[in-house]
């Protein structure tokens, strides 16, 4: 995933309510952390991994279900691919800043294509602000902004 300190201080964002979907990395808690966010929400379903986020991270809210009062945030990332185009089509209008993992390839039996993911983030007022293949080459990350936030 992104180096979030930078992306945010590159395009200005004001880090505040974060809500992180998929599982977590090493050092993703840590950069959202120097990036300035503090209030912070993990979904993922596979509870020892909630188990281990809770540990190690105690001021994270790390959950294994959605509650609805968990969607509204200014900065979302969705890391789970496959399912990134229905949790996008859940952002709510509020959102700023949306990082997503997708497939760099368009396989139809796998996870979603970059080209349907531009294709929806954009209807919804989103405009591409970064892009990046990962080392396994079948993963892309994606930022947004939202041109159209809170209208």
């Amino acid at each position: 995933m992104f180096d979030f300190p930078a992306l945010v201080h590159l395009h200005r964002i004001r880090p505040g309510r974060l809500m992180h979907v998929g599982p977590v990395g090493l050092g993703t808690i840590p950069g959202y952390y120097e990036a300035g966010y503090s209030d912070i929400t993990v979904f993922y379903a596979d509870r020892e991994h909630i188990k281990s986020v809770r540990t190690r991270f105690p001021g994270v809210n790390a959950v294994s279900e959605l509650p609805d009062t968990s969607l509204p945030a200014q900065t979302c990332v969705i890391d789970m691919p496959g399912y990134e185009l229905s949790l996008v089509q859940l952002i709510p209008a509020e959102v700023e800043l949306l990082a997503v993992s997708t497939s760099a390839s368009d396989n139809t039996n796998g996870a979603s294509s970059y080209d349907l993911l531009t294709e929806v983030t954009t209807t919804r007022g989103f405009v591409e602000i970064d892009r990046q293949k990962r080392a396994d080459g079948a993963t892309i990350d994606v930022a947004f902004v939202n041109l159209m936030e809170g209208s």
